[in-house]
């Protein structure tokens, strides 16, 4: 129980916690409860325990929030849609939308089937990878990694095939976690989320390729006779 003798206000509460966490922060590891406790006599005995033992995990907490934070500093930054390439694949660039709020990473394929090789599952694919077109074709494999079932934005699950394989953005070549479907309907050939893209960049919603842009080849005029 709290003594009830001291009246502490919440204002004076409030001015002993700011100090109290500014010692406890001052003192790093080498805590000491009681010499604490002798600074804060107007503290009643039973607040004293709780009121050091949450400002401790708080000042512990901080320390790795403050890491964190340093670590994100230091990470790339990419916009919401972004040019890749796929070299385990054999392709050589493809668009993706780069969506945080898709947990998991998925890449259109068609022509799929299974097989096995030396005891293990594979697949073979064909791949679109220029969007809005189906004139290139990207004919490859890959070994399973398991089955899984993916809930689409329309709420339909489906069991899809799921893969790992090196996705190159910027100077990063790291592997992820794809899962085959059929995306001919969806506006990009691929979706990059925010399973691939934590740890390793910042995600601008309002920039687009921080990666650059593939050069367009420029058509011919025919040349009237």
């Amino acid at each position: 129980m709290v003594d009830e003798t001291l009246e502490l206000t919440p204002k004076q509460l409030k001015a002993d916690l700011e100090i109290f966490a500014k010692e406890l922060k001052r003192l790093g590891e080498k805590l000491d409860q009681t010499a604490i406790r002798s600074q804060f006599p107007q503290v009643p005995a039973d607040f004293f325990g709780f009121w050091y033992k949450i400002t401790l995990e708080s000042t512990a907490n901080r320390s790795v929030v403050t890491k964190r934070i340093g670590n994100i500093k230091d990470l790339p930054v990419i916009g919401w849609r972004e040019w890749v390439k796929l070299p385990d694949l054999g392709v050589s660039r493809i668009k993706v939308k780069v969506d945080t709020g898709a947990r998991t990473s998925s890449l259109h394929v068609f022509d799929l089937s299974e097989f096995s090789k030396r005891g293990e599952k594979w697949v073979r694919f064909k791949i679109h990878p220029a969007q809005r077109s189906q004139k290139n074709i990207v004919a490859t494999e890959a070994k399973v990694l398991e089955y899984r079932s993916v809930k689409s934005s329309s709420g339909k699950s489906t069991i899809r095939p799921v893969i790992i394989t090196n996705v190159k953005l910027l100077e990063l070549t790291w592997p992820v976690e794809l899962t085959l479907a059929n995306r001919d309907e969806m506006g990009f050939r691929m979706l990059l989320g925010r399973q691939a893209t934590r740890q390793h960049f910042l995600v601008d919603p309002g920039g687009s390729y921080y990666g650059g842009k593939p050069k367009r080849k420029k058509k011919k005029r025919k040349r009237s006779a």
